[in-house]
């Protein structure tokens, strides 16, 4: 069921004049911070939250929306200005984690939701944007699982092994990587690395086991790169628009994206969960998608926004976001996603539970710490032989605990 069939059956409910809403609301969308602000994904995400306003305005037509773009990147000094000058956005759209950052910087308003809201939500869900006063930055709402995407006209199927994916590299299979801290850490479960990045992360003394567990990783990264057909990028956005292009032929990517390439391959496009090895499966990272509120929002803007966001985590609207679109997986624990009728769904559901294991690595070190840039630098000086897999492990333990206590 489309959402426009969706606000169809909604325009039948009762909405006495008493309690219409009547307004209109400034929502600002933050783009992730691994995709790259063109006009093909700013045109995608304002599409994808206007039809959830139509969908809402069929119980209250005298709302209205302003929808604007932005990188996450600037999305903090973006909304500062905003508000500094009384027109800060009433409602935000964002990475959950950024939103966590933006609430204790006191950007966005801090927000504590009626029981009959939050039993709704998955407790974990919750518990990621959960502050220390008890309040919570931000409702969630869609879930974005790292998955494989590949051409199935080049390949029948993902390969279900790091191994075997160098192999198909060797057989002219196109295979993209993202040099992006986001974009490898993926890997760092099947090759055994996951746990003593996040010892380090802690701040936990670094053994010689995990030392070598950390060089094994990196060393792997840095032998990837001798294949003639294993590519390094920097943002995943590059992987989206290789694969789109036909000059890759595999890419872990976000299932965001998913409505693009779909609109570029048809019926090429297939998705599958992203391989393992022999330390175990892969640690996937689960973006979630959150709303977050405004600080200077009149009253009237408050009541809009709460009520809007509280209408879109309901069961009908996120069961038709999730089978009409099968790019983003529900935060309501009583709409689970049909995975027997949907391989896309039931790819999604497999990566978001071994992404499980990846949520502490991105809480130590979220989206805009400045370590993640500086671990992408790293990265690429590994990948193209400027230091050794020994150098690399160094300077990578130093950097994951520069930001300890801080």
């Amino acid at each position: 069921m489309g959402l426009g069939l969706l606000g169809w059956l909604l325009s039948g409910c009762s909405t006495s004049s008493r309690d219409a809403l009547r307004g209109r609301i400034f929502v600002a969308i933050g783009a992730s911070y691994s995709d790259r602000l063109s006009p093909t994904v700013i045109q995608e995400r304002i599409s994808q939250t206007k039809q959830l306003i139509k969908s809402f305005q069929a119980l209250h037509p005298e709302v209205e929306a302003e929808i604007n773009v932005f990188s996450e990147g600037d999305l903090q000094q973006a909304i500062a200005r905003r508000n500094a000058t009384g027109l800060g956005p009433d409602l935000i759209f964002l990475d959950g984690m950024t939103a966590h950052i933006l609430a204790r910087a006191g950007v966005v308003r801090p927000m504590r939701f009626p029981q009959s809201t939050t039993d709704q939500i998955e407790p974990a869900s919750f518990g990621r944007l959960r502050l220390n006063n008890g309040s919570v930055a931000g409702l969630p709402l869609l879930l974005e699982p790292q998955i494989a995407c590949f051409n199935q006209a080049r390949l029948a199927q993902s390969p279900s092994t790091l191994q075997s994916l160098l192999e198909l590299a060797e057989t002219g299979i196109e295979i993209g990587f993202s040099l992006d801290y986001g974009g490898l850490y993926w890997t760092a479960g099947p090759l055994g690395a996951a746990p003593a990045l996040k010892a380090v992360a802690l701040g936990q003394p670094v053994t010689p086991a995990q030392h070598r567990q950390i060089r094994y990783w990196l060393k792997w990264i840095q032998t990837a790169n001798l294949l003639q057909h294993i590519n390094y990028y920097g943002l995943e956005e590059d992987l989206v628009q290789g694969l789109m292009q036909g000059r890759l032929d595999w890419i872990p990517c976000h299932s965001n994206t998913l409505v693009r390439l779909r609109q570029k391959l048809g019926q090429r496009l297939a998705v599958a969960p992203l391989p393992g090895d022999f330390a175990g499966p892969a640690t996937p990272i689960t973006r979630e998608r959150v709303w977050a509120f405004g600080v200077n929002s009149s009253a009237n803007q408050r009541r809009i926004a709460e009520a809007f966001a509280t209408f879109t985590v309901n069961p009908l609207i996120q069961r038709s976001l999730t089978i009409s679109i099968q790019n983003q997986l529900p935060v309501n624990r009583h709409v689970p996603p049909p995975v027997a009728s949907s391989a896309v769904l039931e790819a999604m559901v497999t990566s978001e539970q071994q992404g499980q294991v990846s949520e502490e690595i991105v809480k130590l070190i979220p989206p805009h710490d400045q370590r993640r840039r500086q671990i992408t630098q790293l990265m690429m000086r590994l990948v193209f032989g400027e230091i050794s897999p020994d150098q690399a492990t160094d300077a990578l333990i130093k950097k994951l605990g520069d930001g300890i206590g801080k």
